[in-house]
């Protein structure tokens, strides 16, 4: 189901970025979308590691039945995510000048809307991960059965008129449908009768900050890795040079595809079967041949 579900969100992906997003966007503003999302990733590295460590013990929990301390790992994550995004505007302000004329677009709010977009993004993981917890793989399929129509059709209305930024208000829309649609499925949990203080996680703090460290090192290798590449080639190579790696580079996704589908499915099996103490050998080669 999920699965289907997917390749039918991939196929307006496809038609959104393969035909409507060069039709309506120039070239000059088309070279500059990867730059603009690598730098929205860069400010979103504390709430992608963040996610990371906390959907692991958010999984966890969910799946041991502590759902007390699931209730408490998501409340206090959505108010850090707040509170992180704040400052990632707050930067973003300051280096808007620099950014601009580097990427060689006009001042306008594309830039704090890439970062407000990519914040977002890092922390939807974190969501996706309590719904697989928790089974909900009926709410994962329709998440993306909507909101992928729902980025085509704002990205047909919002292009025209805005251009770079209707681009990023595109992409928000779509996210914040997928945010909304989570949440609300999530509601049972957050409504949880029971004591739950703040910063349950302290205990673990210990244990999260080791896997936090190890996962932060191979994030910020690949965002620095990734950012350094767009950058380099916005600033070294003309406006359509930079506009036809853009479209190139949407192919690259599609080897993504199958393995994506996959591990969304069948990751909090292998959680619950390495909590439970059972073999989780054949689950995860069978798991790595499919993809393969």
């Amino acid at each position: 189901m999920v699965f289907a579900a997917m390749r039918v969100a991939d196929l307006c992906n496809a038609i959104t970025g393969l035909w409507v997003i060069p039709r309506y966007l120039p070239q000059e503003s088309l070279g500059a979308l990867l730059p603009l999302l690598s730098f929205g990733g860069l400010l979103a590295l504390p709430i992608t590691v963040l996610a990371t460590v906390l959907s692991r013990q958010l999984c966890t929990d969910l799946v041991n039945g502590e759902r007390l301390r699931a209730k408490g790992f998501l409340r206090d994550a959505l108010l850090l995510t707040l509170g992180l995004l704040i400052v990632g505007l707050g930067v973003t302000a300051l280096l808007l000048p620099w950014l601009c004329d580097l990427l060689r677009i006009p001042r306008s709010s594309a830039a704090s809307l890439s970062v407000t977009y990519a914040l977002l993004a890092a922390f939807v993981p974190l969501l996706t991960a309590a719904l697989q917890a928790a089974q909900r793989f009926g709410t994962l399929a329709l998440s993306n059965l909507i909101s992928a129509p729902i980025r085509l059709g704002a990205m047909v209305l919002f292009l025209p008129l805005c251009g770079l930024t209707g681009y990023f208000l595109g992409q928000l829309s779509s996210l914040c449908a997928t945010v909304f649609i989570a949440l609300l499925a999530l509601a049972p949990l957050l409504r949880t009768k029971g004591p739950c203080p703040f910063g349950l996680w302290r205990p673990q703090l210990r244990s999260m900050a080791a896997y936090g460290l190890k996962v932060a090192l191979g994030v910020i290798l690949l965002t620095l890795q990734g950012s350094l590449a767009t950058f380099i080639l916005r600033h070294r190579l003309a406006d359509d040079a930079t506009a036809a790696y853009y479209i190139l580079t949407r192919f690259a996704e599609i080897a993504t595809y199958c393995g994506s589908s996959l591990t969304l499915v069948l990751f909090p099996f292998a959680i619950q079967s390495h909590t439970q103490g059972q073999p989780s050998k054949v689950l995860r080669t069978r798991l790595f041949f499919i993809t393969l």
